[in-house]
């Protein structure tokens, strides 16, 4: 696909501030012969999306799930941390 279709598809479809993942590669990263590159990018613009890339997403995604709910976990670590200090504290201050 040439970049400027890439680029009408994205403006089609997607909102300019949605978030999005976006892999590519140009010729410049291969040295083919002449017509290769442009053959190969057809039979991958054949396939809808190719499987492999919808399953490294998907690990991807799983991976941004579990990362948040640690971070969630920890923060309300924190939380209760901190809580329990300042009830430690207010303690200490009424038995003075």
């Amino acid at each position: 696909m040439k970049v400027r279709r890439l680029v009408e598809l994205l403006y089609q479809t997607y909102d300019p501030e949605q978030e999005v993942i976006a892999l590519w590669w140009g010729s410049e990263h291969f040295e083919t012969k002449a017509g290769v590159w442009e053959k190969a990018v057809d039979i991958f613009d054949g396939q809808n999306p190719p499987s492999e890339f919808r399953d490294y997403i998907s690990d991807i995604i799983n991976d941004a799930e579990f990362a948040l709910e640690m971070e969630e976990e920890q923060r309300l670590k924190s939380e209760l941390a901190i809580d329990s200090f300042l009830d430690s504290e207010a303690e200490k201050e009424l038995e003075r």
